[in-house]
């Protein structure tokens, strides 16, 4: 469903102007000039003097910045033409069983100047919408012709509907798969849920993304599809696990389509520093499962792509979770023993941590003992033991995709870096120094570095995991973790890690933004499910002493939270409004 209207600036965009104005640092953030579009149907976009977006929030800097619009003109914001709704695929035969919509969830993307073999446009603007239905929509954006659809890829053959080709599911399960089912999240149904990226360098105009669909044999699969913008055709499409399963890396026979979620932008990089080096394609994979379901390994993913002339090559595939370190965690049935993680000596442990409660109202927990401290003869209930090593580390970053530099912005390497944050998972450093394909890198913001020779395709460059409450601050965070190390004892918690892991509260869960400050270094911020933000330099995630060289970043030197603000500290009271940003109108307003 689109909104029609003015361009708005975006939640993410303005809550990045508030990190910076906090800092003292140059507000990045520019008005934008709303535009009305002239046609009767979807959709409104920007101006036609606006080469994008092509890709998430505009640019691979991820800032959400639109630096080509300046003035905001009152005349334009018309009421009579804002706030219409249209809608795609809203007939019942179009859309899954017992359906009544099919959302967007993906950002639309833009493309200037395009001449298109299926609709009438020659020379002129796009916007192109995926949704959750499989769909994909064409449509010209701007002038007296905004809102005629080119051309769309939905329906079955039977079904007559789109004139570029059936919906994408369908071509990728066939006519015995299904439409895309619903799955561990509050979608009823989905087929693409990330933004695509768009690459108009070329002689025809490409678009690439994700689809996911179930087979003939009920088994989910997802796609990576690279479509020609001209017509709507697919030039090339992949199929994601079996590509991943034929790489050389750990845990690469395990990956399993059932069990990740791509929700996460795509994003290219291109690097310029060498010309035959291909552009590189990043897409990025979180839980398709309940979190706490440790019977499916799922893990975050960082799979890439190289895409030239012959089509789309698997390049690499990383997992941030590939190293078991032991079974079980937390505490075992009897209470006694704690049922510690075993067999792993990186540092720090296995982070096997629990919280516990007691079935009777009112009675507390022993953590020594595991057993209730008034109804001493039943035992506490295990609330679920976090992730651990081999398993968890999803990164979806609320769908914002990796955010990437520049070739050679840092240190003059002459090379691309690729940030992002994942969420949930353990943490073991296991040579204590550099980044390896072993490494467990839950709740942690990672640098993949694009050289002028290849990629770093086994291990992050750089990692930063947060090692410290934040400062300035006192963490939002329960004073007892449960039973933590050997002998049984229990103390409070040690590790920022393993308590945002036990309450959920994943790292970059509104995505990476970069930046220069106001001296010229390149910045990086981010922040997690809790509220605590987190400015770090990009090439040096690791603190003073590591620039542009390889780091595992967890220890006291470590840079750690250094934003000026944290979480509210004070709990809501259940008298109403206590909490509203704005207090809610009464009933005669």
């Amino acid at each position: 469903m689109f909104l029609r209207g003015p361009h708005t600036v975006s939640p993410r965009a303005l809550m990045f102007t508030l990190f910076v104005a906090v800092l003292g640092l140059a507000t990045l953030e520019i008005p934008l000039n709303a535009q009305l579009c002239t046609g009767t149907s979807p959709p409104c976009v920007l101006t036609a003097g606006y080469a994008g977006p092509a890709t998430d929030a505009n640019f691979n800097s991820r800032q959400a910045v639109n630096p080509y619009e300046t003035t905001l003109s009152p005349t334009l914001l018309l009421s009579s033409r804002a706030g219409t709704l249209y809608e795609v695929d809203d007939s019942a035969s179009a859309l899954p069983h017992g359906a009544t919509s099919n959302p967007i969830m993906a950002q639309p993307l833009y493309v200037k100047g395009i001449t298109t073999t299926l609709g009438s446009c020659t020379g002129c603007n796009m916007v192109i919408a995926v949704t959750l239905n499989g769909t994909v929509f064409a449509w010209i954006a701007d002038g007296t012709g905004a809102g005629n659809l080119l051309w769309s890829r939905q329906g079955t053959p039977s079904s007559g509907q789109g004139n570029a080709g059936n919906a994408l599911w369908y071509d990728d399960c066939g006519g015995t798969g299904s439409a895309p089912a619903q799955r561990v999240s509050t979608l009823q149904f989905q087929g693409i849920v990330s933004t695509p990226v768009i690459d108009a360098s070329g002689s025809a105009p490409l678009m690439f993304l994700t689809s996911y669909c179930t087979n003939s044999s009920n088994q989910p699969e997802w796609w990576f599809h690279e479509i020609n913008l001209q017509n709507g055709h697919d030039v090339a499409s992949r199929n994601i696990q079996t590509d991943v399963r034929g790489l050389s890396c750990s845990g690469c026979s395990n990956f399993s389509a059932a069990w990740q979620q791509q929700r996460p932008a795509l994003l290219e990089v291109k690097n310029s520093g060498n010309s035959s080096t291909p552009n590189l394609f990043y897409i990025l994979f979180g839980t398709g499962v309940q979190e706490n379901t440790y019977v499916k390994d799922y893990t975050g993913w960082a799979v890439a792509y190289t895409v030239n002339s012959g089509g789309p090559q698997p390049a690499f595939a990383y997992s941030n979770q590939p190293s078991s370190c032991g079974t079980g965690g937390g505490l075992t049935a009897t209470g006694a023993g704690n049922g510690l993680c075993t067999g792993n000596s990186g540092s720090p442990s296995c982070d096997c941590l629990v919280y516990l409660t007691c079935p009777v109202s009112g009675d507390t927990c022993n953590y020594s003992t595991g057993y209730c401290t008034v109804n001493t003869g039943t035992a506490c209930t295990n609330l679920g033991a976090p992730n651990w090593g081999g398993h968890g580390g999803g990164c979806w970053m609320s769908g914002n995709g990796a955010a990437a530099t520049a070739v050679n912005a840092i240190d003059s390497d002459h090379d691309v870096h690729v940030f992002f944050g994942c969420g949930n998972g353990g943490f073991q450093e296991f040579n204590g120094s550099t980044p390896d394909a072993n490494n467990n890198n839950g709740q942690t913001l990672m640098d993949l570095r694009l050289t002028q020779t290849g990629y770093d395709s086994t291990t992050p460059f750089q990692t930063f995991t947060p090692n410290s409450p934040a400062y300035g601050v006192a963490p939002p965070l329960p004073t007892l973790c449960g039973c933590n190390g050997s002998g049984g004892s229990c103390q409070p918690c040690t590790l920022t890690l393993q308590t945002m892991d036990a309450n959920d509260y994943d790292m970059s869960v509104g995505g990476v933004a970069l930046f220069n400050d106001l001296g010229g270094t390149q910045r990086l911020v981010t922040i997690d499910k809790a509220g605590y933000g987190y400015l770090l330099t990009q090439g040096n995630l690791c603190g003073a002493g590591t620039a542009d060289t390889a780091c595992i970043g967890f220890g006291s030197g470590d840079p750690g939270s250094v934003m000026t603000f944290g979480a509210s500290q004070v709990l809501c009271s259940t008298t109403p409004n206590n909490c509203d940003r704005v207090a809610h109108p009464s009933p005669s307003t």
